[in-house]
């Protein structure tokens, strides 16, 4: 009988030995790999270029000229909302600060909080074909009556996908 229990218990140690190496702290699986941005056709250099214009063409217009001779300063604008109905992953944060940025330092123009600004610009950014449209339009802040439209069309660049990431070994 005692052989009996020696054998059994051979067997359990020997098992149990086997069973060591996958008792031990195991490295931790490997971290998921972050989804790609979206890949678009706008590019950085598309939101500056597109503030430039706009505001550009919103200093240009006949309602600064007359809201400086009327009120012996220039306008004060808030950039509002930047929308993309582009469908094409447009970065509209990008867009909005570059608005802000090109208004900022316009001389006809000055930046204000939306709070206390005379006006609001909004753009709305679309796609039509192989171009983006951009739609602008001026608000006044007091009738809300809409001052200033303004549009423009930039082409649709083939978007640059971003580099693979390198798995992690």
């Amino acid at each position: 009988m005692r052989s009996v229990h020696t054998a059994l218990l051979v067997v359990l140690a020997t098992a149990g030995l086997g069973l060591l190496p996958a008792c031990r702290r195991q490295a931790p699986p490997p971290a998921p790999v972050a989804p790609a941005a979206p890949v678009s056709g706008w590019q950085s250099d598309d939101s500056t270029a597109t503030a430039n214009e706009v505001v550009g063409a919103l200093a240009d217009g006949r309602w600064v000229v007359e809201f400086t001779q009327t009120n012996g300063r220039p306008p004060i604008l808030a950039v509002g909302g930047v929308e993309d109905r582009s469908a094409d992953h447009v970065p509209v944060a990008n867009l909005g600060k570059a608005l802000a940025d090109t208004v900022g330092v316009h001389p006809r123009l000055r930046l204000g909080a939306a709070a206390d600004a005379d006006a609001t610009l909004t753009a709305v950014v679309g796609l039509r074909a192989r171009e983006f449209t951009i739609d602008a339009r001026l608000v006044d802040a007091k009738t809300t009556d809409i001052r200033w439209v303004g549009g423009i069309v930039r082409a649709r660049r083939e978007p640059v996908a971003p580099p693979a990431p390198v798995p992690a070994k």
